[in-house]
């Protein structure tokens, strides 16, 4: 058997489109019968993984010694979340901010709109997810980017 078809990295540098939910609701946001989607690529490609051993480069370079994780913000915590899926972020189907439709370099923009919360049940499931986590969830999933069922 050929197993091309088990190609992580490479299907993960292709990238794959990601329906938006909606952060309070959880349900996909549509734009009359098309959903609106992010085009994701996968943390195994080489691109995210050139991308992310960069950030963590630079967060070793910048870190305090006397700065506790404890002592992380929201902000901080959504400013991370932020840097690690930007690189992910590929372009956009159906998101418009305004009447200008999204591109790759209007990530960040996109990823802002929205921030990480916290859960405040205590129940340990996330209540919602902000745009930011939707993405580095889905690019954290080969099932999303690889076939169901290869052939062979």
């Amino acid at each position: 058997m050929d197993f091309t078809a088990f190609n992580s990295r490479a299907a993960a540098e292709t990238g794959a489109p990601m329906t938006i939910l909606h952060p309070v609701t959880g349900e996909h946001i549509m734009h009359g019968e098309e959903a609106c989607k992010v085009i994701v690529r996968g943390t195994e490609s080489p691109t995210a993984q050139a991308a992310l051993a960069a950030l963590r480069k630079a967060r070793m370079a910048d870190k305090q010694p006397e700065a506790a994780e404890g002592d992380k913000s929201m902000t901080d915590l959504h400013a991370e979340l932020v840097a690690a899926a930007v690189p992910l972020i590929m372009g956009f189907e159906h998101v418009s901010l305004g009447d200008r439709a999204l591109t790759a370099a209007d990530a960040r923009e996109f990823l802002d709109l929205n921030m990480v919360m916290l859960d405040l049940d205590g129940d340990g499931k996330p209540k919602s997810l902000s745009f930011a986590e939707q993405v580095l969830r889905f690019a954290g999933q080969r099932a999303n980017f690889l076939p169901k069922q290869p052939r062979g």
